[in-house]
């Protein structure tokens, strides 16, 4: 029963740290308190609601890590912007189907609204079947 609870801390931790957005190191020092309070107390539905605690930082933790920084070089800094222009290199083999051609490729230069500027990141593009293109 134990390891219930301490999964749903951890997803309460997640939760808790989508609609907080705190730092990660505000919820590192979070950690103090149920690391200590571990030494202290010695009764077991005590040390089981710290175990809780830990889980639930944990995982606010872990969400704060795993969200992505998207500064203004990144290509993903883009999305949703309209239609733009990409310049690159096809870094995989050309993925025929049957009516598409998938291409994975590294970007190096966008063009959006008439400005062109220089931007890291990968696409995936979907291109006509005829299309001549090649790896590299």
């Amino acid at each position: 029963m134990l390891l219930v609870f301490l999964s749903a801390s951890f997803v309460r931790g997640i939760l808790a740290a989508s609609f907080a957005r705190l730092p990660l190191t505000a919820w590192a020092l979070w950690l103090a308190l149920p690391l200590a309070s571990l030494f202290l107390f010695r009764d077991n539905f005590l040390r089981r609601v710290n175990f809780c605690a830990l889980a639930l930082l944990l995982g606010a933790m872990r969400y704060t890590v795993a969200i992505p920084v998207l500064d203004s070089n990144s290509f993903a800094s883009l999305n949703d912007r309209g239609v733009i222009t990409l310049t690159g290199v096809i870094t995989e083999p050309p993925d025929v189907r049957d009516r598409s051609t998938q291409l994975r490729v590294s970007i190096q230069r966008v063009i959006l609204e008439q400005k062109s500027r220089e931007l890291s990141g990968e696409a995936v593009v979907q291109v006509p079947r005829e299309s001549d293109v090649q790896y590299g």
